[in-house]
């Protein structure tokens, strides 16, 4: 009786997270209802708040399982000899996962992937260093990502990883300095 209900629950929440983003496209992000949601999820909304807080909940849920599924698809990674590979995975990834990225953007919402993202710092770091070393990485990693999306994707994931690898090279970019001078 339990996993049918399970199973019952994340057909739910499956429905629900599709309706949201297909009303992404549809509405302004401020003028999306939970009674919106609900209705063309197909679902009451006593099942919404059973699964979902609110409309960011869902955001961060998704990303939740997208998250899962990059760490199961890099699990065999080692981040620092492998750098420039965890780094193509990571754009061929969110590639994947596009028309999410460009509902964010449109909503004017990635800053909830980015608090997502501190929050996660914040569980998994226990030093000082490792936390400011963590919000470097990834808040620049976070915007890098957003940037290309906006641009239209137009570098591939490899001239990504190389543009990334590159910067990191260095603490202050040359082309950048030229530009102040």
């Amino acid at each position: 009786m339990k996993k049918e209900r399970n199973s019952a629950n994340a057909f739910a929440k499956d429905c629900i997270a599709t309706a949201f983003f297909k009303l992404m496209k549809e509405k302004e992000y401020e003028d999306i209802t939970i009674t919106d949601i609900a209705k063309k999820a197909g679902v009451s909304r006593v099942t919404y708040y059973r699964n979902y807080n609110s409309k960011e909940d869902i955001i961060t849920q998704y990303m939740d399982e997208l998250g899962y599924q990059f760490e199961e698809q890099t699990k065999h990674l080692n981040i620092i000899k492998d750098t420039r590979t965890f780094i193509v995975s990571f754009f061929q990834h969110w590639l994947k996962h596009e028309e999410f990225l460009l509902s964010l953007l449109q909503a004017n919402r990635t800053n909830i992937m980015l608090e997502h993202i501190n929050k996660s710092i914040k569980k998994n770091t226990t030093t000082a260093m490792q936390k400011y070393e963590a919000c470097h990485y990834l808040g620049s990693i976070h915007n890098i990502l957003f940037e290309w999306i906006k641009g239209g994707k137009k570098e591939s994931p490899e001239e990504m990883a190389d543009i990334i690898c590159m910067l990191y090279q260095s603490p202050l970019t040359p082309s950048l300095i030229e530009k102040r001078l």
